[in-house]
């Protein structure tokens, strides 16, 4: 496009989500259900199809009860199987706050809506932070052996949290060692996360 005189910002090169008017309706509706509004709660998908990519149940537990205690809502969100499930239900176990359990029950397209209405976005290297960052909801983005040069979304509104002492990173394995376990993301402590979502929290 420069090469032929058009020039390119940017704002251009931005990714964008579109919603269509009944995924849209069918979202309205079960905000109202659960007595949420747009732009007024926290979305958090905690999970990925590989679990080595996720944080320790009981600190996203943490979050959440540290969250409510300030006010904030949070809708927890998370793919049908059954180790994704398994995994928010752990999650779930340790909640004391009045979070929403969306597990299983979105759509992809109903999640991407979902996401457009938070006030911001909590997740790991996955598809629905990707979707975050093209629908311009503030997201961060917690990384363990994935490489963020890759991966991780850019532009304004988007905070990546990585292990700071791993000299290992990025490893590109399983977990340590294909262990299934990565210990630089349990090196992400509750207060990191806190500390990097409150400027994106609504004022209530």
């Amino acid at each position: 496009m420069r090469r032929i005189g058009c020039p390119v910002t940017p704002e251009d090169k931005r990714s964008t989500l579109p919603v269509n008017p009944d995924t849209s309706r069918r979202v309205a509706a079960i905000l109202a259900q659960h007595g949420l509004h747009p732009g007024r709660f926290v979305l958090l998908h905690p999970t990925s199809r590989w679990l080595y990519k996720c944080w320790l149940p009981e600190r996203y537990a943490e979050v959440i009860n540290a969250l409510g205690a300030g006010g904030f809502r949070v809708v927890v969100t998370a793919a049908p199987s059954a180790e994704e499930l398994a995994f928010v239900e752990q999650i779930m176990r340790a909640v004391t706050a009045p979070a929403v359990n969306l597990a299983g029950q979105l759509t992809l397209p109903e999640l991407g809506a979902m996401i457009g209405q938070a006030s911001c976005f909590l997740g790991v290297d996955s598809v629905p932070m990707h979707m975050a960052a093209a629908a311009g909801t503030p997201l961060v983005a917690l990384f363990g052996p994935s490489s963020q040069a890759i991966w991780a979304p850019k532009g304004k509104g988007v905070t990546v949290l990585s292990s700071t002492t791993r000299a290992c990173l990025p490893c590109l394995k399983h977990g340590c060692g294909n262990s299934g376990r990565s210990e630089c993301l349990e090196d992400l402590t509750r207060e990191h996360v806190l500390a990097a979502l409150k400027p994106l929290l609504p004022v209530r």
